[in-house]
């Protein structure tokens, strides 16, 4: 797969998985990434690399820690400089990403993990390229 396939099949499992939660989310989370990847279509797997790809792991084991203590969030944006003046941006996105966690039935989060591997998978595949 071309690194361009991969962006499109990673921007098209992440607006889908947005469509899906927008009864969670809301319209502002879709109107956002279509505009976002109308300018860069290469900034979500950019960021998805730089924000989540850290906590592969705990992807991979489907381990709810990572929703249910935000221990893990705080300590590696302390141990990050460079995320800590964004520390506020990080904590918010996080906050929302707990909520549709913890208000979506097993079966959706289990969809939620596979998910989040799939594009585990895409990321690392197009940052090998």
């Amino acid at each position: 797969m071309s690194k361009k396939e991969i962006v499109v099949k990673f921007n098209n499992i992440t607006k889908d998985l947005l469509n899906d939660m927008k009864k969670i989310t809301g319209n502002n989370y879709v109107s956002k990434f279509n505009l976002i990847i109308r300018m860069n279509s290469t900034l979500p797997i950019t960021k998805f690399k730089l924000n989540v790809l850290k906590f592969k792991k705990y992807i991979f084991d489907k381990n709810p820690d990572y929703f249910h203590n935000e221990n893990i969030i705080m300590n590696e944006i302390d141990s990050h400089p460079e995320l800590v003046n964004d520390k506020e941006y990080y904590l918010t996105e996080y906050y929302n990403l707990k909520q549709i966690y913890l208000n979506i039935d097993e079966k959706s989060k289990d969809n939620l993990w596979d998910i989040l591997k799939v594009l585990v998978f895409l990321c690392e595949n197009y940052h090998l390229k």
